[in-house]
């Protein structure tokens, strides 16, 4: 008996050890507290992403940051991977706010300046790219099947301030498979806030820069799609969910069928947003937006859509309800549409090339397009641009960063006419 109790008290000492030792733990490790995680190139110092000096690499930023942080990205050049497997991406996680732009010594996000430190995301993992934008050029043959991938995200997910470059879903199948969709980003039942972001120059077989489906409804704001090329949809496809497109150019963007957007069974909110040289290779079937199979329902207000090859917007199945918009060649359905030259500052850029990044799609003084949209279809200010946390107020700045409206209303497209001399959102001389 005596025995028994010895054997009682000496398991009792050990079930109190265990406890403190555990309880010992829990205290020097405490629960993770939302923040920032700093990123450079391949990380610095001891890599522990608490600030610049000791920074981590960008996909190990990814894999450490949880709901409510933000990754800050340093200006450079970052790649999925270091070797040649192109199924590896930047996968976002949800509630995590990706912004690039940084020198690399700011201690506030207010402090970046995404046009002279561009943060570019690409897909080209042996460097070597050359010539179009295909899925059919060699020299893309060995690029990333999608650049980032984002699998239900929600809104609290932020893309701000990147390029995202050389993307390839190229892969052939007899009909549809994950890596023929999305070079730039396929989003899969998620709808991340994607603002600030350049997509050039990706390609795939359904939407060469963006994939939005199963369904999938981000915001995209004051972003620009420029010289991506698909099958279908040069520069995205929806299918399935309400993206709400604003303030956003589309520029040079092809493909056979849809120049720069596609639907299947979706309902996107196109609105304040430039459609210019892009190219459908079929004629009619919409060089800038095309409803295709299935039910859709367009919703566009306060754009532009011009010089855009294979016709404007082409309805094959569904509806578009265009309102407050400059179209070529009209619209016979819409309401208040202009047929007329939007006289864009330079359409063809110092390149003397339509459709690429160095076009100056700002209007000149007597545009038609001038005061010419409605106030009431501003859209929200949904990326909370100004940060006031009111993201139910009108959006107050154009894509250039200008307030949106001058004058007696707001303009038609991306910018508002101002008389001052205006600085571009320009891409970065080695990504032109």
């Amino acid at each position: 008996m005596r025995h028994l109790s010895q054997l009682l008290y000496q398991a009792q000492v050990w079930i109190l050890f265990i406890l403190f030792t555990l309880s010992s733990l829990l205290v020097v490790v405490p629960l993770h507290a939302t923040g920032v995680f700093y990123a450079v190139s391949g990380g610095a110092g001891a890599r522990t992403g608490a600030d610049w000096a000791n920074a981590l690499d960008l996909q190990a930023a990814l894999l450490v940051a949880d709901t409510g942080d933000q990754i800050w990205v340093k200006s450079g050049v970052y790649k999925p991977t270091q070797g040649t497997d192109r199924n590896v991406t930047f996968q976002l996680k949800s509630g995590v706010a990706l912004y690039g732009g940084f020198a690399g010594v700011e201690s506030a996000l207010d402090q970046r300046n995404i046009t002279a430190h561009p943060t570019i995301l690409s897909g080209d993992l042996l460097g070597n790219d050359t010539g179009a934008a295909s899925i059919d050029n060699p020299t893309r043959a060995e690029n990333s099947y999608h650049v980032i991938t984002a699998t239900a995200v929600d809104g609290s997910t932020i893309l701000n301030g990147i390029t995202i470059t050389a993307g390839n879903a190229n892969r052939a199948t007899a009909y549809w498979t994950p890596d023929s969709e999305g070079g730039g980003i396929r989003n899969n039942q998620s709808s991340p806030t994607i603002a600030h972001v350049i997509f050039l120059r990706n390609s795939a077989v359904w939407g060469g820069a963006m994939v939005n489906n199963n369904p999938s409804s981000p915001i995209i704001s004051q972003d620009m799609f420029i010289d991506n090329h698909a099958l279908y949809g040069g520069g995205l496809e929806n299918f399935g969910g309400a993206p709400l497109i604003s303030q956003t150019i589309f520029s040079g963007n092809v493909a056979s069928i849809c120049g720069a957007i596609t639907n299947y069974g979706s309902a996107p909110v196109v609105s304040q947003s430039t459609f210019t040289n892009n190219i459908a290779v079929t004629p009619n079937s919409g060089g800038a937006i095309c409803n295709v199979y299935l039910n859709n329902h367009l919703t566009v207000r306060n754009s532009i859509f011009w010089a855009n090859i294979g016709g404007e917007i082409a309805n094959q199945a569904g509806t578009a309800d265009v309102q407050y918009s400059l179209v070529q060649g009209g619209y016979i359905t819409g309401t208040q549409i202009l047929d007329a030259d939007p006289l864009f500052v330079d359409a063809d850029g110092a390149d003397n090339i339509a459709g690429t990044a160095d076009d100056n799609l700002q209007l000149q003084p007597g545009s038609p397009a001038i005061d010419m949209g409605n106030d009431a279809f501003i859209p929200a200010d949904l990326i909370d641009d100004n940060g006031n946390a009111d993201t139910n107020e009108a959006a107050p700045f154009d894509q250039s960063g200008l307030p949106r409206i001058y004058g007696a209303r707001v303009d038609m497209g991306a910018y508002e006419w101002q008389p001052v001399h205006l600085t571009l959102y320009y891409l970065p001389t080695v990504m032109r």
